[in-house]
C-alpha cells in the first residue's frame, strides 16, 4: 500500500509541476512491442525499461493513445522511479482492430499484464478516465497487479 499511496502523491504533484514547467518532453522507449491478445487483437507498447524491479503499465482513456501529451506527461513523471509501459488500446494508435467502448478493452490490458508479470517482480497499473474503468474491471476478474491507482 505504501508504494500506492507513494505513486499517488507522486502523480498529483507531478502533473502540476510539469504543467507549469511547459517544458518539451523527449521521451525514448527502449523498445515498442506489440502483444496479442487472446482474440487475435495485436496491442502496441512502448517500454521505457531501466531494469527495475518495479513496472507500471498506464491505461489511456477514451480517444487518448500512448502518445498523447498528457500520457507522456505521466510517463515521465513514472520513469524516474519506475519502468513504464504505455499501451493504444485497440481502435486507437498502433493497435490493431477496433474500439469497443470498454466492451473488450479488458483483454488488451489482461495481455499486457500477462507479458509484464513474466519480466518484473512487481506490477501496477494508472488507469486514466475509461482507461481507469477498463483496468478496475481487468484487476477485479484477473487481479495480476500489485496496485492501482485512477485518475478521473
Amino acid at each position: 500500500m505504501r508504494v500506492g499511496i507513494r505513486l499517488g502523491l507522486v502523480l498529483c504533484c507531478g502533473l502540476v509541476l510539469s504543467s507549469c514547467a511547459g517544458l518539451p518532453l523527449v521521451l525514448t522507449p527502449s523498445s515498442h512491442l506489440k502483444i496479442q491478445a487472446e482474440d487475435g487483437t495485436w496491442v502496441a507498447c512502448d517500454i521505457y525499461d531501466k531494469g527495475r524491479p518495479r513496472v507500471v503499465i498506464i491505461s489511456p482513456g477514451f480517444l487518448q493513445h500512448k502518445r498523447s501529451p498528457g500520457i507522456r506527461e505521466l510517463i515521465a513523471l513514472l520513469q524516474s522511479d519506475f519502468d513504464v509501459i504505455a499501451l493504444d488500446y485497440r481502435g486507437t494508435g498502433d493497435s490493431s482492430g477496433k474500439y469497443a467502448y470498454s466492451a473488450k478493452e479488458h483483454a488488451d490490458l489482461h495481455a499486457v499484464l500477462q507479458f509484464a508479470e513474466r519480466r518484473w517482480a512487481r506490477v501496477g497499473v494508472v488507469g486514466i478516465s475509461l482507461g481507469a474503468a477498463i483496468a478496475i474491471n481487468e484487476l477485479a476478474e484477473h487481479p495480476h497487479a500489485h496496485s492501482l491507482v485512477t485518475i478521473s
